[in-house]
């Protein structure tokens, strides 16, 4: 599907059905904002699961998002509290997660967003589990690309559509021989 909420349900859907993990978010880069958006799934009780966006983080430099941002690569953090350097970005996680697995969404050398997996405990991700999210992104980054392409093509078809209509009205409404 083109449809941006339906490819990220389906990443996330299929990111979990690979890989235990506690917490797995999906964030897309808005680049003329400068912000992510994140999306991960969530649960009411009795309720099916659902999608939710969160409002959008605009501290692109802050957080493990803001790391694979700048640098454009993965990070593998075995244990998230032992890493000091790391104290900013474990305190902005809104989960309180001790194995972080992160890589950037890349479409050529365009960057999309983010695919980040977090665990509970300590050492719950390997070099093997990085490589299949590396391996995974390349096609949830091009499938997200796409969607978002679409999205942009369908605002400009409606605002097309409506100046067209605009146009239309105010050329019958000057032309009284048209009346």
């Amino acid at each position: 599907s083109l449809d941006l909420e339906k490819t990220l349900l389906a990443v996330l859907t299929n990111v979990e059905q690979l890989m235990p993990a506690d917490f797995i978010e999906v964030t897309v880069w808005d680049a003329e904002n400068e912000a992510f958006t994140p999306y991960r799934f969530a649960s009411l009780p009795g309720a099916e699961r659902q999608l939710q966006r969160i409002d959008p983080r605009s501290a692109p430099d802050l957080g493990f998002s803001g790391i694979l941002l700048r640098e454009r690569q993965s990070l593998l953090i075995p244990d998230v509290q032992a890493r000091l350097d790391l104290r900013t970005a474990f305190e902005q996680l809104s989960v309180p997660m001790r194995s972080y697995l992160g890589v950037p969404l890349l479409v050529r050398s365009e960057f999309i967003g983010t695919l980040e997996l977090g665990s509970l405990a300590p050492d719950a991700f390997r070099d093997e589990d990085l490589n299949l999210v590396k391996l995974l992104s390349g096609q949830a980054g091009i499938a997200i690309h796409n969607a978002l392409l679409y999205r942009i093509e369908q605002r400009r078809t409606a605002e097309l559509t409506g100046l067209a209509q605009l146009s239309q009205g105010f050329g019958s409404a000057r032309d009284p021989a048209g009346v």
